[in-house]
């Protein structure tokens, strides 16, 4: 996994892309000021002892080496960013340890070397492309170093902040690579400036936008709280729907209950009227028989007292 270390002074940041590679140890190196003045800046690197530097063809004059140090001198522009690097071999099985590179800014700083000098190869020149490692890799696969306690590393999703982020993406997008064959690719990069700036911004926009994210999602914790809170609250209201449930079963059960007394009292009802219904009907059909015997009785008894006065008459 790449190893990503910052330091900065002075309103200068540089930023260390170290890829290992079998025996072959590539440094990527990404300066970027933010001084609205130019001035010569140095960064001075630890390297193992008795190792061939291999520098890129664009720039050796930049590039100095002494027993385990490696310096690039240059002036940068006002708020001027540039990438370059290094490579060297180590014995296979040999580690190295890596840490931040000291940046001294126009004699600022301070770095003693040894007597011993080693010169670096011109002949075995590299080339580092501008596309071997995109930004979503660097975020998801490098690790920050901790650099020296006259410098600090800066990351942030403000926007401020942000130029150390930018300067480490770019850092990451030029690696150092390995080839048996050296190309003009270090040549294109200031070419190819524009192309990394908008990268860079479209990385901060994405930080700005993750970070609006995270307030949000703080603002809601806030109201809401967290998971498990609004899980407990959730849970609070469906035992009480639970419990409204077993409510309006037993009212459910008592009125059928209630129905069922009700269909029976109907039942009952209807019975004991039916039974009068043919009780009133024969009774009924008693008073018109004798009706109808009394009325035929007293026509009898009419007709009879006719006869009589008839005769009364006669006579």
């Amino acid at each position: 996994m790449p190893d990503l270390f910052t330091a900065e002074e002075a309103g200068v940041t540089v930023t260390k892309h170290v890829d290992v590679d079998g025996d072959v140890v590539q440094i990527g190196l990404r300066l970027d000021s933010s001084r609205e003045c130019p001035l010569t800046v140095r960064v001075l690197d630890a390297v193992p002892t008795n190792t061939t530097i291999q520098v890129p063809k664009t720039d050796p004059p930049c590039w100095s080496t002494d027993d385990e140090t490696v310096e690039y001198e240059r002036t940068l522009e006002s708020e001027e960013a540039i990438t370059t690097g290094y490579k060297y071999t180590v014995d296979e099985g040999d580690t190295a340890s890596h840490h931040a590179p000291t940046l001294i800014i126009d004699g600022e700083a301070t770095q003693a070397g040894a007597d011993n000098a080693t010169t670096y190869d011109e002949d075995e020149e590299f080339e580092m492309p501008g596309d071997e490692v995109s930004v979503t890799d660097m975020v998801g696969n490098s690790r920050t170093g901790i650099s020296s306690p006259s410098s600090e590393t800066r990351a942030s999703a403000d926007g401020g902040d942000a130029t150390a982020t930018g300067a480490a993406a770019c850092a990451v997008d030029e690696a150092v690579v390995d080839g048996d064959e050296p190309i003009d690719g270090l040549s294109d990069l200031a070419g190819s400036r524009s192309s990394l700036e908008l990268r860079v911004m479209y990385l901060q926009s994405q930080l700005q936008d993750l970070a609006t994210y995270i307030d949000a999602m703080e603002e809601f914790l806030d109201d809401h709280g967290t998971g498990e809170d609004v899980l407990t609250e959730v849970l609070d209201e469906l035992h009480a729907v639970r419990e409204q449930l077993e409510c309006v079963r037993e009212e459910q059960t008592t009125l059928d209950t209630r129905l069922d007394a009700l269909e029976d009292r109907t039942d009952q009802l209807e019975s004991t009227f039916e039974r009068r219904q043919e009780t009133v009907d024969a009774d009924l059909h008693q008073l018109e028989a004798s009706a109808e015997n009394r009325h035929e009785a007293v026509d009898g008894e009419l007709q009879q007292l006719e006869r009589t006065v008839e005769d009364v008459e006669e006579t």
